[in-house]
C-alpha cells in the first residue's frame, strides 16, 4: 500500500457549551465553588459571562441551599436590572 494520509477514528471532544451554542473565552474571576468565564453565545451573537460550578468542589449544602437561591436572584434581578439570564441547568433551560 502507499503513503496515504491517516484518518483518526476519534471525534473531536464538544462540550455541554459547545453544544447549546456557547464558546467559551477566558477567565474573568473565580470563587470557592466555581469560575465566571467570558463566553460568546452564538445563538443571539453575543457576548455573556458564564458561571461554572463544580459539583465536586461544592458543599450539598451549597447546591441544595444556595445554589437555588444564588439562581432566583439572578433571574429576579435579570427581569429589571442589567443581568440577562439565558438559563441554568437547574430549571432545565440552558
Amino acid at each position: 500500500m502507499g503513503r496515504g494520509t491517516e484518518h483518526s477514528t476519534s471525534t473531536p471532544y464538544v462540550s455541554v457549551m459547545d453544544q447549546y451554542g456557547y464558546q467559551i473565552g477566558k477567565a474573568i474571576g473565580h470563587g470557592s465553588y466555581g469560575t465566571v468565564y467570558e463566553a460568546y453565545f452564538s445563538k443571539q451573537k453575543s457576548m455573556v459571562a458564564i458561571k461554572i460550578i463544580s459539583k465536586k468542589k461544592a458543599s450539598e449544602d451549597y447546591l441544595t441551599k444556595f445554589l437555588p437561591r444564588e439562581i432566583q436572584v439572578i433571574l429576579e434581578v435579570g427581569a429589571g436590572g442589567c443581568l440577562c439570564t439565558r438559563g441554568s441547568p437547574l430549571n432545565g433551560k440552558l
